[in-house]
């Protein structure tokens, strides 16, 4: 007799090892498909952000309101050598205070197969100006303002958005709104009107603005004041809100919601007032708070998050079929092994275009119970037993149960996830802790127990 060992791959626990190996690299194969699905699902994503920008942009925009302040011009002369220079500056004053109400008549757009939500903001802004007898913005040259050349300005995000004429009022006085030069913040356009009477130094004035404006997914203000109270009502049953800060007081109603601001100057950091181009209005944006009409049912995002766990859903059948191999001596092909995996790689491209004609629940529902049926089916035909192939078919459910109460419970998902790896894993352990894993043909060759003496 020979003294050299068997080869590993001669032995019945080196045919074990390559079968794992094959197996390992189907898994890995299955892997392309998933990741596939995965890149379809950022595609569908992105073409649906599109279409909802698209939509969003043609009814005006994200709408913005900015202000308003009160534009003074000021000229300055600097003595360079023997001569006098002047040159234009811009003083703007904030008003003392504000009460800025916001009606939003939501309605929801459809482009195809997809849905945003846009409205008209009917706004009305009151309040008063306290002018100072004299700029207390750093001016230490000499100095003229022109009070007579006031305007009150306030800045827009897309005026395009305009839906009637704006209406505003000086000391009760009419004012005439048009395109103004000036701008409040980093990109913003604006709509301006001069003050019908001069205005004088040491002085309170009121004033009152009404503007219509479209616009889509989100609303926002900007209340550039010493003293700001804003409100912003509608009849969309789900908004969330955002900003620099959030709703003081708020209720949320099926019908509806209302949602009321208070803001300080002081709190927010803006200044009473300032010249253009000192860099305050650079960052006026970092104000800005407000309501979106949210859409409740985001299914590409559930969709992508589902796939993450595309994986498991391919391992977990193929120990599955593994164990009936190890205990119940049935041989089954790596084919058949892919075939099993292949129908859980589909059930997301089933989810991912069911989800976008139907509601997500129903989508998973669906997709998920045909997944179910075919692994059973097949599984009863290839482990010869009925029974085997309902086990199997149980299990796949199982998993699909636990990914619908991780996908639901974003919060915990993490922990969802991890105990329930963690007690696939000690299933599969405590199921084969007495396999001799290099003769693991069945019952009669596990490891024996030492006996007590």
């Amino acid at each position: 007799m020979s003294d050299q060992a068997p080869r590993p791959l001669q032995t019945p626990g080196g045919k074990l090892t390559l079968k794992i190996g094959i197996l390992l690299v189907s898994v890995l194969v299955l892997l392309i498909p998933l990741v596939m699905i995965r890149g379809l699902v950022t595609e569908r994503q992105m073409r649906r952000d599109a279409a909802v920008e698209e939509m969003i942009a043609s009814w005006g925009g994200r709408q913005n309101i900015t202000g308003p302040v009160l534009v003074i011009p000021v000229t300055v002369s600097r003595l360079d050598g023997e001569e006098t220079l002047t040159h234009e500056e811009s003083w703007r004053l904030i008003p003392a205070t504000t009460q800025t109400s916001v009606a939003l008549q939501p309605e929801v757009r459809e482009r195809g197969i997809y849905r945003t939500a846009v409205y008209v903001a009917v706004i009305d802004i009151a309040g008063t100006f306290a002018v100072p007898a004299a700029p207390s913005t750093g001016i230490r040259d000499p100095h003229v303002v022109h009070w007579d050349e006031a305007q009150l300005v306030m800045g827009l995000a897309s005026p395009t958005g305009l839906r009637l004429s704006p209406e505003a009022s000086w000391n009760a006085q009419a004012l005439e709104l048009q395109a103004g030069s000036e701008t409040l913040g980093s990109g913003r356009t604006s709509v301006a009107a001069g003050i019908p009477a001069p205005v004088a130094p040491g002085s309170t004035h009121s004033f009152a603005v009404q503007l219509t404006v479209s616009g889509g997914d989100e609303f926002t203000v900007r209340p550039l004041a010493a003293s700001a109270a804003v409100r912003i009502e509608s009849s969309w049953p789900s908004p969330s809100f955002f900003g620099s800060i959030l709703p003081t007081r708020r209720e949320l109603a099926e019908d509806g919601f209302v949602a009321d601001w208070d803001s300080t100057a002081l709190g927010l950091g803006i200044p009473e007032s300032w010249l253009a181009g000192s860099g305050v209005e650079m960052r006026l944006h970092s104000l800005d708070f407000g309501a979106q009409l949210f859409m409740p049912v985001d299914h590409y995002a559930r969709t992508e998050r589902s796939v993450k766990y595309g994986v498991l859903f391919v391992l977990i059948p193929f120990i599955a079929l593994f164990l009936f191999e190890v205990f119940a001596r049935t041989r089954i092909h790596p084919v058949q092994y892919l075939l099993v995996g292949a129908a859980n790689v589909v059930f997301y491209l089933l989810l991912l275009s069911l989800s976008e004609h139907l509601p997500f629940n129903w989508s998973y529902a669906l997709a998920a119970g045909a997944t179910v049926a075919v692994v059973t089916v097949y599984a009863a035909a290839v482990l010869s037993r009925r029974g085997r192939g309902v086990l199997l078919g149980g299990i796949v459910a199982a998993e699909y149960l636990f990914l619908f109460a991780t996908l639901g419970s974003e919060d915990y998902a993490l922990l969802i996830g991890a105990g329930g790896l963690f007690a696939v894993l000690a299933v599969v352990m405590m199921a084969t802790r007495h396999v001799d894993w290099y003769r693991p043909s069945g019952p009669d060759h596990r490891r024996p127990r030492e006996r007590r003496r």
